[in-house]
C-alpha cells in the first residue's frame, strides 16, 4: 500500500499539471512501478491527457529511454516472432486460442517463430500475460502502423462474430487505415449494446472511435456528442465537456444542436457552475420542443431541478414555470415519472398545493411498484427524494433510496450513484443511524471528487457537516460550516447553504428531522432540505 501511494506521488509530481486518479491508476499499474517510466510519462502529458479528457490509447506508449530498452529486446527478435507479440499485445482478452487463430491467419508457423525467445517476454497459461507490462507496450510499437493494422484485421478475423462481436469491432476499427462508415455503425452497434448492460465509458468509447472513422462531418459530430452524454453519466465530466466543445460547431441538425445546448447546461451544473445552467437549460428546451416533445419535457425539469438548488421560492422560478405552461402537454396515460414530477412540482411553485401534492404521490407510487426503476428515475432521482421529503413519506424514502444506490451502482451510472447515495446519506440521518450516514457520506465525497463533480461534492459534505454536528464535534462542524457557507454563497448554491446553517445549528437539523411536519398540511416546507 505505502509503495502504491509513493509511486503515485511520484508520477503527481512529474506531471505538468493535475493529474486525474483514474488516469494516474492506469499509468502506475501499466508502468508496474517503474520509476523512470512514471517520470517520463508524466512529463509528456497534455493537460487534456493529465485531467482524462483524451483517451491515452490502449496499450499506453510511455516513450522515453524506458520505451528504447524495451523496444530493443523486442527488435531483436526475427520478424515472426515480432508479429506473433504484436498480436498478443493487441489482444488484450490474453485468449492463446484466439491469438494463435490469428497468428495462422498471418501464415506465422508456430515452429519458425522462435518461441522459447517470445516466451522469455510472456506466458501463455492460462492467459496471455507479458512478463512485463511495459513489455506489452514495446511489443505494440515497435511495429509499423502498417504491421499494426495488418495484427488488428487477423484478430478481428479470428474473433466469432457471434460470441464477441464488440470486440471484434473493435479490431476491425484498429485494422482501417482511415474513414469507414461500415466500421463505424459496428462501432455504434457495440455503443448500443453497452448501454444496454450499463457499460456508459464503454458506450462513450465506442462512440468516440466511430467518430473518427465516421466520413461526413455532420454525422460524425452527432457521434461526438453522443459519446460526451456517455461520458457525463460515466461520471467524466473533463471529457465529456472537451467532447462537446469538438462535438457543437459542427452540429448542422437543429435538433442535434439543441442536445447540445442541454448537455452544456448539465456540463455547467456538475461543474457547480449554477448561476449560468438554468438560463441554458431554458433555451435547450425551446430549442428541442419543435422536434422532440418527451425531452423537451426533460429539459424543463432539469431547469427547474437547478432553480431548485439555487434557491426553491427564488423570483426567477417564474421564468421556469412560464415555460413549463407553454410546454406541450402528455397525455395522462402516456405520462412518465418525469411527467409528473414536472407537473407536480410546478403546480406547487403556483401555490396549488393540493394538485401539486397528488401528482407527486402518483410518481412515488409508480416508483414504489416498478421492478426495475425506469431510467428516468435515476435521472432525476433528487426530484423524487425531494417529492418524498414534501409528502412526509418517510417509508418511500427509506425505499427508494437503497434500491436507486443498488440499481444506479449496477448500471453503471456514476451521475446517477453520486446523487443516490446524497439521499440515502441523508436518509440514514434522518433514521439516527450516524454510522452508516457517515459511511455513505465518505464514498459519495470519494466518487464526487474522483469524478470532478462539485454540485454533489458540496451537498454530500454538507450532510456530512451535520453528521458531525449530531455527534457534537462542535470544534470541527463549526469552521467546516464556515467555510461551506462562503463557498455555497460563491455558487450561488442556496439548497446546500440551508444545509450548512442546519448543520451549524444541531438542534434545527434535529427538528427538521425527527418532526418531518410541513409548515401547513398541503403546502412543502421551505425551510427543510429537500
Amino acid at each position: 500500500m505505502l509503495f502504491a501511494v509513493r509511486v503515485g506521488e511520484l508520477l503527481a509530481a512529474s506531471a505538468a499539471g493535475p493529474l486525474d486518479q483514474r488516469i494516474g491508476r492506469r499509468i502506475v499499474a501499466e508502468a508496474a512501478g517503474n520509476p523512470l517510466a512514471l517520470v517520463e510519462f508524466g512529463g509528456e502529458l497534455t493537460a487534456v491527457e493529465l485531467s482524462g479528457a483524451a483517451l491515452l490509447g490502449e496499450p499506453l506508449r510511455f516513450g522515453g529511454r524506458v520505451e528504447e530498452l524495451y523496444l530493443s529486446r523486442v527488435r531483436a527478435l526475427p520478424h515472426e516472432a515480432q508479429m506473433l507479440l504484436l498480436l498478443a499485445a493487441a489482444e488484450p482478452s490474453g485468449e492463446p486460442g484466439k491469438v494463435w487463430r490469428a497468428a495462422r491467419q498471418l501464415g506465422i508457423d508456430p515452429e519458425g517463430a522462435e518461441l522459447p525467445a517470445v516466451e522469455r517476454l510472456l506466458t501463455w497459461a492460462p492467459r496471455v500475460q507479458f512478463r512485463h507490462p511495459l513489455m506489452r507496450s514495446a511489443a505494440y510499437y515497435a511495429a509499423s502502423a502498417a504491421a499494426r493494422r495488418r495484427a488488428h484485421a487477423a484478430l478481428a478475423a479470428a474473433t466469432d462474430p457471434e460470441r464477441d462481436p464488440d470486440r471484434r469491432a473493435w479490431h476491425l476499427a484498429g485494422a482501417v487505415p482511415g474513414p469507414d462508415e461500415q466500421v463505424a455503425a459496428e462501432l455504434e452497434r457495440s455503443a448500443d449494446r453497452a448501454r444496454s448492460r450499463g457499460g456508459w465509458a464503454s458506450r462513450a468509447a465506442f462512440l468516440e472511435r466511430a467518430a473518427e472513422l465516421t466520413p461526413g462531418r455532420g454525422r460524425r459530430a452527432q457521434r461526438m456528442l453522443e459519446a460526451a452524454g456517455a461520458r457525463l453519466l460515466a461520471g467524466d465530466m473533463a471529457a465529456g465537456r472537451v467532447l462537446l466543445e469538438q462535438a457543437a460547431p459542427q452540429l448542422e441538425d437543429p435538433l442535434a444542436r439543441g442536445k447540445a445546448r442541454r448537455l452544456e447546461g448539465l456540463i455547467l451544473y456538475a461543474a457547480g457552475e449554477l448561476p449560468k445552467v438554468p438560463s441554458v437549460l431554458l433555451d435547450a428546451a425551446r430549442m428541442i420542443a419543435p422536434y422532440d416533445t418527451r425531452l423537451a419535457r426533460d429539459t424543463l425539469l432539469e431547469a427547474f431541478q437547478t432553480r431548485q438548488v439555487s434557491g426553491w421560492f427564488s423570483v426567477a422560478i417564474t421564468e421556469v414555470l412560464r415555460e413549463v405552461r407553454s410546454a406541450p402537454r402528455v397525455e395522462d396515460s402516456q405520462a412518465t415519472v418525469a411527467d409528473l414530477l414536472l407537473d407536480g412540482f410546478a403546480a406547487v411553485g403556483e401555490h396549488r398545493y393540493q394538485d401539486g401534492a397528488e401528482l407527486l404521490r402518483r410518481a412515488i407510487a409508480r416508483l414504489i411498484t416498478s421492478q426495475p426503476l425506469p431510467d428516468d428515475a435515476l435521472q432525476f432521482f433528487n426530484f423524487i427524494c425531494s417529492a418524498a421529503l414534501a409528502l412526509d413519506d418517510d417509508s418511500a424514502l427509506h425505499t427508494l433510496t437503497h434500491r436507486s444506490v443498488t440499481e444506479a451502482r449496477g448500471r453503471g451510472l456514476l451521475a446517477a450513484t453520486r446523487v443516490t447515495l446524497v439521499f440515502l446519506a441523508y436518509s440514514q440521518l434522518s433514521e439516527g443511524r450516524l454510522a452508516d450516514a457517515e459511511a455513505t457520506v465518505a464514498e459519495g465525497r470519494a466518487l464526487a471528487e474522483a469524478t470532478g463533480n462539485r454540485a454533489t461534492l458540496g451537498t454530500i459534505t454538507a450532510v456530512g457537516l451535520a453528521a458531525l454536528a449530531w455527534r457534537g464535534r462542535e470544534a470541527e462542524s463549526r469552521p467546516l460550516a464556515a467555510r461551506l457557507l462562503r463557498d455555497f454563497a460563491v455558487q450561488g448554491n442556496g439548497l446546500n447553504v440551508r444545509l450548512a446553517h442546519q448543520a451549524s445549528r444541531p438542534s434545527s437539523w434535529a427538528w427538521a428531522t425527527t418532526s418531518r411536519r410541513c409548515t401547513t398540511p398541503s403546502r412543502p416546507s421551505t425551510a427543510r432540505p429537500c
